[in-house]
């Protein structure tokens, strides 16, 4: 994996040098700096990186992941449906690894949620954010975008008509959406 490159990176901004860049990580530096934050507080090795990861990013990732379920569906067991998709392997097992996986998902989870809630202003925030940890992100975020008018012009876009008829209906309320 790529932890060494990581947590290399991150102790040269432990150090104190933000300018040094390793040529091996395509991420941007969103994830050192949150850690830097971290570091100050509760040192800088690698098993303290590890457990910020594994404690923090992940216990708020459950806790947004719940309050989705609680608002799409607030009568089922949302606390074990948030759990069966946290334990998943593919999330679960970068929890305990100094990479950028555990806050990413932790910051389009949030931003997920506030796109739902109509929190425009946190919306914004999580989605820089989330793209200021991994660049990838995008793609969450045009999702939110495409959810969000597809929910609040829902009537004209899917009413009956011709093919053409639909794009200029998207093309128009994209271009005079106001949040």
């Amino acid at each position: 994996m790529d932890e060494e490159f990581h947590y290399r990176q991150f102790s040269t901004y432990y150090d104190g040098d933000f300018k040094t860049w390793d040529p091996k990580i395509t991420t941007p530096p969103g994830l050192y700096y949150v850690q830097y934050l971290f570091s100050q507080l509760l040192g800088g090795d690698l098993s303290t990186m590890r457990a910020i990861n594994a404690l923090v990013f992940s216990n708020i990732f459950l806790i947004f992941l719940t309050k989705i379920y609680e608002f799409k569906d607030p009568n089922t067991n949302n606390t074990s449906r948030a759990l069966n998709l946290a334990l998943t392997p593919t999330i679960y097992f970068f929890n305990f690894m100094d990479y950028t996986d555990t806050l990413s998902i932790t910051l389009i989870t949030m931003a997920f949620y506030y796109n739902m809630v109509k929190s425009n202003y946190r919306l914004a925030i999580t989605s820089l954010l989330s793209l200021y940890v991994r660049q990838n992100n995008i793609i969450w975020v045009g999702f939110f975008m495409i959810y969000r008018i597809l929910t609040e012009y829902k009537k004209q876009m899917f009413a009956p008509k011709p093919f053409l008829s639909h794009i200029f209906t998207i093309i128009k309320v994209t271009w005079n959406h106001k949040s």
